[in-house]
């Protein structure tokens, strides 16, 4: 199982991937002013720099500025005769690293670069030019360490591996599970810049091969996404940043209408193929009786003949279609909407009369024999007018016209009636005593 990814810790208290050894190095960090005096007793600016910063180190004890103290160490080791100078800023170098390892430095690597040659210029220049290889570990550090880190972020592979089948409904949300492999493996900070309609948690996590991240997919429209992931990926030194882009695996989002018209056709498909019957009792057969009509359940069960004793119902809904949508997610949500109301008269054993509102009078009448077909033929008069309504649309009234005619259609239908489409066009068409099922369209949509 991969390991999940920590979160990233606020700055003040960023101790991101680091060992015990770099514990260590910073304690060994506070102490490096005694050895200072220890090897300098005769050089008195050293000495006397050595004291100060000794006496900084046990004030200022535990309160996170181990970084600062560093590079002020690093200055005094400036100071020194070349061979001792030279020696002690091997082990100031290992300092430096752990201490940008532990205090999450946010400083790019050529500020330090820039400040390191600057006070091997200024030695070299005032005080003796040999003294400038006291910055020769250091300065090396600062450029050589962060151009093969560079390299190596570039150059890893990172692949995304999802915890489930990627595959939703156009409106319904879909979780899962990120996991997130790096080859080589490589110890990061990881930050997520841009996701293209995903929500993932945490957003900025310190990676170290492998990790696992919680996904939230949100897509209103249907089709195969492949979102693009811009991601930041900065060393634990906080010297390097570079930015990647990951292609997350595809996404497999079902159209609304789709999915309804699925979802109704399994359920319908479970009514009687000869009518709306509802089974009320069983009785002995008797002559007469239709061999469809048999209970063959109850029959095996008394091992005598039993017929069903059915209820019939003949209720009629009729559904007004207004089969205008201002973009194509509102198109779905009305051919969604369409489908399930038509879905669940059947299933109360009602006829459905559907009227679509585009000047024609006659109806389509729907049974569970010819639902698919309905279906086909209902979704195809939908119409994407792919607009945006603003003020001063129907200026010269000609909306108010179309209305007029259209509600002249409607007003010849009986009730019981519902009136279906985008309340843009459908508000307006709504009569009393019958009820409207307006869908209200987005203006963003992905």
């Amino acid at each position: 199982m991969p390991a999940p990814c920590r979160n990233f810790i606020k700055p003040g208290n960023m101790r991101l991937i680091v060992g015990e050894f770099d514990d260590v190095l910073l304690l060994l960090g506070r102490l490096m002013p005694i050895v200072f005096i220890a090897f300098n007793l005769g050089n008195t600016p050293v000495l006397i720099a050595s004291l100060v910063l000794l006496a900084i180190n046990l004030v200022t004890w535990g309160r996170g500025i181990d970084l600062e103290l560093t590079l002020l160490g690093i200055a005094i080791v400036g100071l020194m005769q070349p061979l001792i100078g030279l020696a002690l800023s091997i082990p100031m170098t290992l300092i430096l690293d752990s201490a940008l390892r532990i205090t999450g430095n946010t400083r790019p690597w050529w500020v330090y670069a820039t400040a390191l040659s600057a006070s091997a210029l200024a030695s070299a220049a005032l005080i003796n030019p040999m003294k400038a290889l006291n910055y020769a570990a250091p300065l090396a550090y600062v450029t050589l360490t962060p151009l093969a880190t560079w390299l190596t972020l570039k150059a890893a592979r990172i692949s995304l591996t999802p915890s489930r089948r990627l595959e939703t409904i156009a409106g319904a949300p879909l979780d899962y599970g990120l996991t997130l492999t790096t080859r080589p493996r490589i110890k990061a900070t990881l930050e997520f810049v841009s996701n293209e309609g995903l929500t993932i948690n945490p957003p900025k996590l310190a990676i170290n091969g492998q990790c696992t991240v919680k996904v939230r997919a949100l897509y209103q429209l249907g089709g195969v996404r492949r979102p693009r992931l811009r991601v930041r990926l900065i060393d634990p030194r906080g010297l390097v940043t570079v930015e990647r882009v990951i292609m997350h695996p595809p996404i497999t989002v079902i159209p609304r209408l789709r999915a309804a018209a699925e979802y109704a056709t399994a359920m319908v498909r479970r009514l009687s193929p000869w009518g709306f019957e509802y089974v009320e009792e069983a009785r002995e057969y008797a002559p007469g009786d239709p061999v469809r009509r048999v209970h063959w359940k109850k029959t095996l069960k008394l091992r005598r003949l039993v017929v069903k004793v059915l209820r019939q119902e003949a209720d009629e809904l009729n559904i007004a279609l207004v089969p205008y949508a201002s973009n194509e997610e509102t198109l779905d949500r009305v051919g969604e909407a369409l489908i399930l109301t038509i879905a669940t008269a059947l299933l109360s054993s009602r006829v459905v009369k559907v009227y679509v509102v585009d000047g024609s009078t006659k109806p389509l009448t729907i049974t569970p024999r010819n639902l698919n077909n309905a279906i086909t033929r209902l979704t195809g008069t939908l119409r994407n007018l792919n607009i945006k309504p603003v003020g001063g649309l129907d200026t010269w009234g000609l909306l108010d016209r179309i209305r007029r005619d259209r509600l002249t259609l409607i007003n010849g239908i009986r009730d019981p009636l519902i009136v279906i489409g985008e309340s843009t066009w459908t508000r307006s068409l709504c009569r009393t005593g019958s009820a409207c099922l307006l869908i209200n369209p987005r203006t963003n949509t992905q």
